[in-house]
């Protein structure tokens, strides 16, 4: 005859207990401290068949109750963050550019002063040397040195130099190496030569100490073209003057 719902749960309840009584003595035998926490009472029509496995999974409880406690997970503080770039000022800008175009006109101004004299002095050596091809050669440089004039004058005339004669460029005041040549319009070549060739250390000098500036790109370009050509000439001045040395 079936039996009733409660005495099917008193049989399980006490199955349960029995079952629990029987593995706590057998953990006591073998000196384990486990607590298996499992319902007293059963849901009418649920079959117990995994009743094995969750005593099972009572038996793998560990106590770790002796374990060292876990470390505290500090979070690392974040980097500081980085020094606020200085703080741009307009005016310091403005001050900048105007020292640069202050430096830019000084030295063009420099380097056309030097034109100039080489200019005169080219012409003038050249009308009193008796070799004819060195007075040629005096003669078309001098007409290079004014083309070098023009071209830095023009780069004064684009950087807002309107009249750059009232900058002072026809009346500089750098040594003037050309200035005693009068004395020596007689004298023999070599003599000439080397009155040249002073003027043109004075103008690789000039040529240097402008491209030793911070100059804008284009006129940079410029005077480097130019000084190569200086040099040129000053070596070929002064190969002549050593080839008539007395």
């Amino acid at each position: 005859m079936p039996l009733s719902a409660k005495t099917t749960r008193l049989f399980h309840s006490q199955r349960l207990a029995a079952e629990i009584r029987r593995l706590q003595n057998q953990d006591a035998n073998h000196g384990a401290d486990r607590r298996i926490y499992l319902p007293i009472t059963c849901r009418p029509g649920i079959l117990r068949a995994d009743l094995s496995d969750r005593l099972a999974g009572a038996r793998d409880f560990r106590d770790f109750s002796c374990l060292p406690p876990a470390k505290e997970n500090r979070v690392e503080p974040a980097d500081p963050a980085p020094a606020e770039a200085p703080h741009f000022r307009i005016e310091d800008q403005m001050a900048s550019d105007e020292t640069r175009e202050k430096e830019l006109r000084s030295a063009l101004s420099s380097v056309i002063n030097t034109l100039q004299d080489s200019q005169k002095g080219f012409a003038d050596i050249g009308e009193h040397l008796k070799d004819d091809t060195l007075k040629r050669y005096f003669l078309a440089e001098s007409i290079k040195r004014a083309n070098f004039r023009a071209e830095l004058e023009n780069e004064l005339h684009r950087h807002g130099v309107k009249d750059v004669h009232e900058t002072g460029t026809t009346a500089g005041t750098l040594h003037r190496v050309w200035g005693d040549l009068k004395a020596k319009v007689s004298s023999s070549d070599h003599t000439l030569l080397e009155t040249a060739e002073q003027g043109e250390d004075v103008a690789k000098k000039a040529y240097q100490e402008a491209l030793d500036k911070d100059l804008p790109l284009p006129v940079r370009q410029l005077l480097t073209e130019q000084q190569a050509h200086i040099l040129t000439s000053h070596d070929y001045v002064k190969r002549a003057r050593d080839e008539r040395k007395s």
